[in-house]
């Protein structure tokens, strides 16, 4: 005959072990929001290539990696510098492509730069800037900046 201490114990285990596996939740306390299912938006696009003029026949995107930075690029002044652009620093994500390959990003709405840096020897970072909504695929290449 089975022993109450039998009958309880999976039962105990069960409990244990979805008391746990809550604490593992995503979702940060008192929002409400699981940040695993947030909508999100879709960056795709190229790095086009650094030719000047079009070369018939020649490739669409050009080789590199993408980086992309949360936020807005903005132009500063410099004393005796001039004007220049001036990037956010937080990194969101990164990808390298290959010649006429495109990358594809999955990331919350907001304001982002995806700046581009050719394969060597190239020394250009060329950047576009984009605006993510939930739900929504944008299509932006990173553009050349040789013509």
């Amino acid at each position: 005959m089975p022993s109450l201490t039998n009958a309880i114990l999976p039962v105990t285990m069960t409990v244990a072990l979805a008391v746990s596996l809550g604490a593992c939740s995503t979702r940060p306390a008192g929002t409400g929001l699981d940040l695993a299912m947030a909508p999100k938006g879709t960056v795709v696009g190229g790095i086009e290539p650094c030719e000047g003029p079009p070369i018939r026949h020649g490739p669409r995107y050009a080789a590199g990696t993408v980086t992309v930075l949360a936020g807005r690029a903005s132009w500063i002044h410099r004393r005796h510098q001039g004007r220049r652009w001036t990037f956010p620093h937080r990194v969101v994500a990164t990808t390298r492509v290959r010649r006429n390959q495109t990358y594809r990003f999955i990331l919350p709405p907001g304001h982002y730069v995806l700046q581009g840096r050719y394969s060597p020897p190239g020394n250009i970072e060329p950047f576009t800037q984009v605006t993510v909504k939930a739900g929504h695929t944008v299509h932006a290449n990173i553009p050349d900046i040789c013509r």
